[in-house]
């Protein structure tokens, strides 16, 4: 009788990665700077250890252990659990490469719109930013992300109430951008009819708007008309009988999801 042990033997690497990370307060003690001269590919398995859980945190200077790991081809970046500052964004800037940034920290950052600005000026490879309900996030802070990001194909600046029609100038003309949320801004009806009647319009797969006090159901129309690839719309507050129409009509015949709330 023979028996199939679905068993996989952990590499020699993995084991080693984990021990550091988990040994890290250790290590740093014993050669602060050894961590700094690791190959590039192994300081990227140890940042996205030690970025997700404040675990690791324990009795080190987390600024400066993300400071030695850090380096220019560095391609993400999640710092959901971190309390970000201006000097974050600085040991950060050193990541030229970087294509995808995640800000969601479910808290209260401490980082200033001049210390975004500053560091997104830095930035031009960037293709998914996800930062919502980051109160720091401006229609200034936008427009510099905006310009110096072109290619971008995701962006969540949900709950970032600072952000007005101002911003979406040049985010309707980024026309690689699939997956946007708008939630919680203050974004008009004109403000999003100018996106997606613009180069961005015809490639969104996904678009959030919900709980924007100043959209009304009557955008619903444009963004029907004019985002023939959209698979996900999340709205709230809406009246559905003009938007059902445009359903009938078969404008949205890649639509997957469709989610709204109403207000009695």
């Amino acid at each position: 009788m023979t028996r199939n042990f679905n068993f996989q033997m952990k590499s020699l690497k993995s084991i080693c990665i984990n021990y550091t990370i988990n040994n890290i307060a250790e290590i740093v003690k014993l050669n602060r700077e050894g961590l700094a001269y690791l190959p590039n590919n192994v300081k990227d398995r140890l940042l996205s250890k030690f970025t997700v859980s404040s675990h690791f945190w324990r009795n080190v200077n987390l600024k400066k252990i993300l400071s030695l790991l850090v380096h220019q081809n560095v391609k993400h970046i999640d710092l959901t659990c971190i309390v970000v500052d201006d000097e974050i964004l600085e040991i950060i800037e050193k990541c030229s490469e970087l294509s995808d940034l995640t800000l969601m920290y479910v808290g209260v950052h401490s980082l200033t719109s001049k210390g975004l600005v500053k560091f997104f000026s830095k930035m031009h490879k960037l293709s998914i930013v996800k930062a919502s309900h980051c109160d720091a996030i401006d229609d200034n802070v936008c427009n510099i992300l905006f310009e110096n990001n072109p290619n971008l194909i995701g962006l969540d600046i949900g709950g970032c109430f600072k952000v007005t029609d101002k911003s979406l100038v040049k985010l309707s003309n980024m026309n690689k951008l699939g997956c946007l949320n708008l939630s919680e801004t203050k974004i008009t009806n004109a403000g999003l009819e100018q996106v997606v009647k613009g180069s961005s319009g015809k490639n969104l797969v996904e678009l959030r708007i919900s709980s924007c006090p100043n959209l009304t159901e009557n955008v619903l129309k444009s963004v029907t008309e004019n985002c023939n690839s959209l698979q996900i719309l999340i709205f709230s507050n809406n009246q559905l009988d003009q938007f059902g129409e445009n359903l009938e009509s078969d404008k949205l015949k890649n639509l997957k999801q469709l989610t709204w709330t109403i207000s009695w």
